[in-house]
């Protein structure tokens, strides 16, 4: 597929006009029916991409520029920063270049960015974010972040449930990974709830500021049928109505 239509594409995003980018990959799809690439494009330009992920008490968005100041408090708390992400780029220290970057990262697709970045949102305040990085799509798998930089009971749960549960039926992912520092024991043992299991521990994979080399470990939840039968009663309690997922 040429550049030039990937170039087309993007900017029918950046200026809100999905639909038209959708209407242009259909008619594109209905040309050249056996052309893969368009239509994976096409599946990558379907309005759930964008749509609200809405649980019982919490709501997912996809992240964007109405999060600016969020992203800043976040960025700006230490603590919070050495728990979810250490290695983040810095913001951009100007509002106007920042409110640019979020609003490429809310209309890329993953084939493009290989992420999707939402805001957990409880009773209309975003209070934290999930991402799903390193995507591949051809392998189905990516990395999957988790982070509130204030306790809020079961939100947490409750966001990480709804996404993975989307994750697996809307976007076919069928493995998620994740990585964790070695002191961070509490994520540890949160993701062993959600039913990630324990792989490995890169040794001395991070340098800290003081010289220190800090381990990193590893843990995967494969999506398929048997994850989802072991945590239907969680979910149900804590999503409301079961969602189907097709193996």
């Amino acid at each position: 597929m040429s550049e030039p239509l990937a170039q087309h594409l993007r900017r029918l995003r950046r200026t809100g006009r999905r639909a038209d980018a959708l209407a242009l990959l259909d008619t594109a799809c209905a040309q050249r029916p056996k052309d893969a690439t368009l239509a994976r494009w096409a599946w990558q330009h379907q309005a759930f991409w964008w749509e609200p992920v809405q649980g019982r008490t919490v709501r997912l968005r996809r992240r964007g520029p109405i999060d600016a100041a969020l992203l800043r408090r976040c960025w700006g708390d230490r603590d919070f920063m050495q728990r979810f992400h250490r290695l983040a780029k810095p913001l951009p220290a100007d509002d106007g270049a920042l409110h640019e970057a979020l609003l490429r990262e809310y209309w890329a697709i993953p084939e493009e960015s290989g992420a999707l970045h939402w805001t957990i949102e409880r009773q209309g305040r975003g209070c934290g974010f999930i991402s799903v990085v390193e995507w591949s799509l051809p392998q189905r798998r990516a990395e999957f972040l988790i982070g509130l930089p204030e306790p809020e009971g079961w939100t947490a749960i409750e966001a990480a449930h709804l996404a993975i549960q989307w994750l697996a039926q809307r976007a076919a992912v069928e493995r998620l990974s994740a990585c964790f520092y070695a002191n961070n024991l509490a994520a540890q043992r949160q993701a062993g709830h959600l039913g990630f299991e324990t792989e490995g521990v890169l040794r001395g994979h991070f340098r800290e500021p003081d010289g220190r080399r800090t381990d990193l470990h590893l843990a995967g939840l494969l999506l398929n049928l048997d994850f989802f039968r072991r945590t239907q009663a969680l979910r149900q309690r804590l999503l409301g109505a079961e969602v189907a997922v097709k193996p």
